[in-house]
């Protein structure tokens, strides 16, 4: 793997992390509920699911018509 490659990898990590601890540290903090931090990773998560599936569906048709296309 190259240099952009883990860097890449490194970026989607570290936000990801980020992501992941704010929610806790906003219950911790007593700023909102459990309830509030589950629902809002749940209303985030649906939007991204969709746009990941749509991607990867576009890229399968664009496979697809350059791989059948003629000449």
């Amino acid at each position: 793997m190259n240099l952009a490659g883990r860097a890449r990898i490194l970026v989607i990590a570290v936000f990801s992390i980020l992501v992941l601890l704010i929610g806790p540290s906003r219950v911790y903090l007593g700023a909102h509920w459990a309830s509030d931090v589950l629902g809002s990773y749940v209303i985030g998560a649906l939007p991204l699911l969709f746009i990941l599936l749509g991607y990867h569906l576009s890229l399968r048709i664009r496979n697809t018509r350059l791989v059948t296309s003629p000449g």
